[in-house]
């Protein structure tokens, strides 16, 4: 993927390298979590088991029976099926007599509005026609209505169940800041402020071509009230235009010097030369501007950058040209810069990438064609006889990087009213690496040539600069709130994410949505054994510190289970299956993850005792995860039967954060456990990213960037059969990174307690002794003791001999 290093099969890495390997997994895993809970509409399905009267529920057997058919041909040529059936016939059954009371109160009363006496009793046998039909299914309907509900939203819950399961996994990683130089923690802005999932990225309305998601009421707002500018903006620019300007047709413009539009308040005096093109977009920065980088922390650019209009991230970094520019052709290869306002590794700063013109157009009346400009010509300098400095094409080339070839982006030059002095527009119609096609489902290469060239230019900078995220630029409210807005695609809206109803996904939603501190199982260990920077490889002298006394298992300080551990609750919940055909040996896992009473909580041997594969999995997935967890397996029944605690050997320092040297052997075993702890991680990623896309339509643009469409169809018509096949490979993937990180952060948890038991027996050794007595000359030595010369090979040590 993309420029991550490949590290999947390194034993140990750094924290540093796992963040940069993992950034493009990441950014996906973000795009499908926010897709699905935000645009997916089948989603909505689960509150049907909670309100199962407010659905129609149509299973095969009853279309056949109760449902009339009428076929046709579409439009393809290909047969169709309408089914039919009149409403009244398939109203929803009431749940209970108050409904039932309650619904026949209203028919009642809607029978005295009405004057007309042949209405009335026309109207009265409906009314009673529905009053059996109530109590009918009242009686028999309801339950069946009911159990057809939890099945089918069990369906959809199980498929949110796996996506969640493994997003908590591959979640964007975001490890304690530290100084640099000395290895001390520091306090860091970026920290849960600055999280990639449901934030930042694509809004909600950015999509493939073709599939456009439906914009949210603000999002609305916002593109209306941007098309009105525009529109005002285009008004403005024809009042202040009263020549015809054609291709190579000259003529002194009459401008109305109120009017600023386009790149008309830009310098008529600066000759941009081969740039000349972008004259039309650029102007200079102002008061507004330099606020907005105060407020986000941005440098000032300096004197020689210039803004896009109608953005207010892309900066055009501009090197004059010398005293004699009119010398000057391509030929000499014209550099100058674009850049954005990004963040990287915590710090907010514009990254520049070097443009070059290489590529000029003229058409010229006589047909022929030129390729070269010489020099610079400012508006201001033309004269009378003004030269054409609007190119037909301009084809410039982005720095390359390593052995890549540049890559290239060629603009047409528009034909259309407007002022030499402000400019002529164009439009992007040709890129590499099908960046055109990643964005034309969103934007118009003509009307939206600065967003085009916006987002063209971070594709490349992420090329340049690996783990780079687009600034969010905020600026204040009318209501005095924050707001952050971004490029017109990237984070321009913020995302409203529903809270599912259903218990069993709260969680997980609420650790992948909220601004909390949450992180994969593995990088939680890896930072329990050693802090951020000693999983790092710059720093050999000082003290590390380690979390392994403070807390038990996430953010516990005692005892914990694992169905109280969100990530391994996550997989405890894939435990338990239904059978469509089967209710009542269903009931149990409905009612732990779907009914309305439903607490989320992972079922246990006990609750599906009657699916025997089920039970055996379930049993087999405990043996593994209590010997991971270090844990005597002593007929556990479930997750929550799997304790953990703080290691015994803390004594005097449970609670307390330890120091550990550097420089010792314990450090170093502590180290690499951690190390393989992030190697381990990484890998495991990987694998789950190809898993879900077996799952879900997701795919790369051109820019790096993920599109999502969800669900795959073929899931969808496959049925539970296909479904319980995924969950079995679901909770196989989940189970060996659970074990696989605990086994590890055992192995350097032991290496710890071994240097602790290490260190207790030496100090016994060293404690004193009761001294010797030694028998005088005149003490009587026993018969059976032979009394010799002493040993003359073993001679005294012998402390400052010389004295």
């Amino acid at each position: 993927m993309g420029n991550s290093l490949s590290l999947s099969g390194s034993k140990e890495i750094t924290g540093e390298q796992l963040q940069l390997s993992s950034k493009e997994i990441s950014i996906m895993s973000n795009e499908l979590f926010k897709f699905m809970y935000s645009t997916w509409k089948p989603k909505d399905v689960w509150d049907i088991a909670e309100h199962p009267d407010k659905y129609v529920i149509a299973i095969s057997d009853m279309i056949t029976t109760q449902f009339h058919v009428l076929g046709y041909k579409t439009k393809d040529k290909r047969m169709g099926e309408i089914y039919f059936r009149k409403w009244d016939d398939l109203e929803p059954p009431m749940g209970s007599d108050t409904d039932l009371s309650a619904a026949n109160a209203r028919n009642d009363k809607s029978l005295t509005n009405i004057r007309d006496e042949v209405v009335a009793r026309k109207l009265k046998k409906e009314i009673s026609d529905r009053k059996k039909t109530r109590r009918t299914r009242a009686q028999a309907g309801f339950p069946i209505q009911k159990q057809n509900a939890e099945i089918i939203a069990f369906y959809f819950v199980r498929i949110f169940q796996i996506l969640g399961a493994m997003l908590l996994v591959v979640k964007d990683i975001e490890l304690p800041a530290y100084d640099k130089q000395t290895g001390e923690p520091v306090s860091s802005s970026r920290v849960n402020e600055t999280r990639e999932f449901a934030r930042q990225l694509y809004p909600s309305q950015v999509g493939i071509s073709g599939f456009k998601t439906p914009m949210s009421i603000d999002d609305r707002k916002k593109l209306e009230y941007a098309e009105a500018a525009l529109r005002l903006s285009k008004e403005k620019r024809d009042s202040a235009v009263s020549v015809t300007t054609q291709t190579n047709s000259i003529a002194k413009p009459l401008v109305n010097k109120g009017t600023q539009a386009g790149g008309g308040n830009f310098d008529i005096k600066l000759a941009l030369g081969p740039y000349e093109f972008l004259r039309y977009y650029l102007r200079k920065i102002n008061d507004n501007d330099r606020l907005d980088f105060k407020n986000n922390g941005i440098s000032d650019p300096g004197q020689n950058v210039y803004m896009f209009d109608k953005s207010r991230l892309l900066f055009f970094k501009y090197n004059r040209a010398p005293a004699e520019a009119d010398k000057i052709d391509l030929k000499n290869g014209v550099e100058q810069e674009i850049g954005l306002p990004v963040k990287e590794n915590g710090k907010v700063e514009i990254k520049f990438i070097t443009i070059t013109v290489t590529k000029l157009t003229f058409s010229l009346k006589t047909g022929s064609i030129v390729n070269e400009l010489r020099g610079y010509i400012a508006p201001s300098g033309r004269g009378d006889s003004k030269k054409e400095v609007f190119p037909t094409d301009i084809t410039i080339s982005y720095e390359k990087q390593s052995r890549e070839k540049p890559s290239t982006v060629t603009m047409k030059r528009i034909d259309t009213s407007s002022s030499l002095e402000i400019g002529i527009p164009y439009q992007i119609y040709e890129a590499d690496n099908n960046l055109l096609d990643a964005y034309r489902g969103r934007l118009d290469p003509k009307d939206d040539f600065i967003e085009f060239l916006e987002m063209i230019t971070l594709a490349y900078l992420r090329r340049k600069y690996n783990g780079i995220t687009l600034l969010q630029l905020k600026t204040k409210s009318e209501a005095g709130e924050d707001e952050s807005e971004g490029s017109s695609l990237e984070g321009s809206s913020k995302f409203s994410l529903k809270e599912p109803s259903n218990k069993s996904l709260k969680d997980v939603f609420s650790a992948m949505n909220k601004k909390e501190e949450y992180r994969p199982h593995c990088v939680a260990r890896a930072l329990q054994l050693l802090d951020s920077a000693s999983l790092s490889n710059n720093f050999a002298n000082g003290y590390g510190s380690s979390r392994i006394c403070m807390t038990s298992l996430g953010k516990a300080v005692g005892q914990t289970n694992l169905s109280e551990y969100i990530p391994t609750k996550s997989l405890g919940q894939l435990y338990g299956k239904v059978n469509p055909t089967d209710y009542m040996n269903s009931m149990k896992v409905l009612a732990a993850f779907v009914q309305k009473s439903s607490t989320g909580a992972p079922v246990s041997l006990d609750d599906v005792s009657n699916f025997p594969g089920e039970k055996d999995d379930l049993l087999a997935a405990i043996q593994r995860l209590t010997k991971a967890f270090n844990i005597i397996y002593s007929d556990q029944k479930g997750f929550a039967d799997i304790k953990n605690d703080i290691p015994v050997e803390c004594t005097t320092e449970k609670g307390k954060e330890l120091k550990i040297d550097r420089a010792s052997q314990e450090f170093r075993d502590m180290k690499s456990a951690s190390q393989q702890l992030l190697a381990y991680h990484l890998k495991s990623i990987i694998e789950i990213s190809k898993f879900l896309k077996k799952i879900f339509n997701i795919s790369q643009r051109g820019d790096g960037s993920w599109a999502v469409e969800g669900p795959k169809i073929e899931l969808l018509f496959a049925g539970y059969e296909t479904l319980d096949m995924l969950t079995n490979q679901a909770r196989a993937i989940l189970i060996d990174y659970y074990a696989g990180c605990e086994e590890i952060y055992q192995r350097g948890l032991t290496k710890w307690k071994d240097t602790r038991k290490t260190a207790a027996d030496a100090s016994k050794a060293k404690a004193p002794v009761d001294a010797a007595v030694i028998p005088s000359a005149t003490s009587v030595v026993p018969a059976d003791i032979k009394v010799t010369q002493a040993d003359q090979s073993v001679k005294p040590i012998l402390k400052n001999a010389g004295v």
